[in-house]
């Protein structure tokens, strides 16, 4: 999603701006299991970040407390 133009900024990409193929890859780590929980997306929006958010809770025990680190 371009940034709103404002006075000195320039457009960040056009409006027919198209990802090519690329897609999200959002991922978790755990440490202890040496597991990896992984989903793939076609966009990266906050619907398909809670998507993953969820995927983590009904993939991991209940009994855990989970801690997060979270990078952009």
């Amino acid at each position: 999603m371009p940034l709103p133009l404002k006075k000195g900024y320039a457009r960040t990409q056009t409006h027919d701006y198209i990802r090519h193929g690329t897609i999200t890859l959002f991922a978790a780590l755990s440490y202890l299991e040496g597991e990896i929980i992984s989903r793939t997306e076609q966009s990266h929006t906050h619907m398909e970040w809670l998507r993953f958010l969820k995927q983590i809770d009904r993939e991991t025990p209940r009994e855990l407390d989970l801690q997060l680190i979270v990078d952009n």
